[in-house]
């Protein structure tokens, strides 16, 4: 989940059937809170599951992940443009990473003159 804009975005995850198996989820939302409305958006090329997302430069990532059909983690990273309205796959991280957090930071530049 994240919000870009005035929007939130939702996308990924699993369900379970009837058998209580978990079924990767590649549908995608966004909610206009200025209407109270849901729509439907482009789906994930790859289900992410207990993944890490973050919004960097309007764009939101998504990083690694549980993968519900070999059970194991996975190393994909997703990218929505919210812009152009769609997902793309742009790489893969080093190693797996399920449930991990990562976060965007911000920090002030210093000018720092060490030499007098």
């Amino acid at each position: 989940m994240a919000a870009v804009g005035e929007r939130l975005i939702v996308a990924g995850g699993c369900n379970l059937n009837t058998s209580q198996q978990a079924l990767p989820v590649l549908q995608a939302e966004s909610y206009d809170p200025a209407v109270d409305q849901w729509t439907l958006i482009a789906p994930l090329a790859v289900s992410h599951k207990e993944a890490s997302c973050v919004v960097y430069h309007g764009q939101i990532y998504i990083l690694g992940g549980y993968n519900v059909q070999t059970k194991t983690g996975q190393r994909a990273v997703s990218r929505y443009d919210a812009e152009a309205g769609a997902w793309e796959q742009i790489g893969a991280l080093p190693v797996s990473q399920t449930g991990v957090g990562y976060c965007v930071l911000a920090l002030p530049t210093y000018n720092l003159d060490l030499f007098d």
